[in-house]
């Protein structure tokens, strides 16, 4: 299975993928005791995390502050 980006070229959630990031994360971690809610708390977390890091990103490119790579 091809993992989607969580974050969507316009700088937004993919809830597609957060969904899927999910559920990889219950096979993975529901035999150790996570519950489905906790799997997409921590997927939709982990998106949020990413979006805040891009925009920081970001506004550090725009201000000439962060090298291009």
């Amino acid at each position: 299975m091809t993992r989607v980006s969580l974050i969507t070229p316009h700088g937004r959630v993919n809830r597609v993928a957060v969904f899927l990031d999910a559920r990889r994360q219950y096979r993975l971690m529901g035999p150790l005791g996570w519950s489905w809610p906790e799997c997409l708390r921590y997927s939709w977390r982990r998106a949020i995390a990413w979006q805040h890091s891009a925009d920081q990103l970001r506004m550090e490119r725009d201000l000439g502050n962060h090298p291009e790579r």
